[in-house]
């Protein structure tokens, strides 16, 4: 059986439903998600946390299509620093 893509806008409500299981935080699963449903990032900047003890990343998404941005704030993880720098390196 073959499956057929439907053609349908990624809402961030969509993007926001519980994820399955994973070592992973659901913040960082949904930026992988978003990224790979034609979001991008419009600014990233890097903070110091709000315990003092680290950074935090404050990430900005924009869809096209509807002209949405939306705000994801994640640790400063490896597993962050490489997504970033490879979407960095697509563009």
């Amino acid at each position: 059986m073959l499956a057929i893509q439907e053609n349908f806008t990624t809402s961030w409500s969509s993007l926001q439903e519980p994820v399955c299981a994973s070592k992973f935080p659901s913040a960082y699963l949904r930026l992988l998600s978003a990224l790979e449903n034609g979001w991008y990032i419009l600014h990233t900047s890097l903070e110091p946390s709000w315990d003092q003890n680290g950074f935090i990343y404050r990430i900005q998404l924009q869809q096209q299509e509807q002209e949405r941005t939306e705000e994801l704030i994640l640790p400063k993880t490896k597993v962050v620093d490489e997504i970033l720098e490879q979407y960095y390196s697509w563009n």
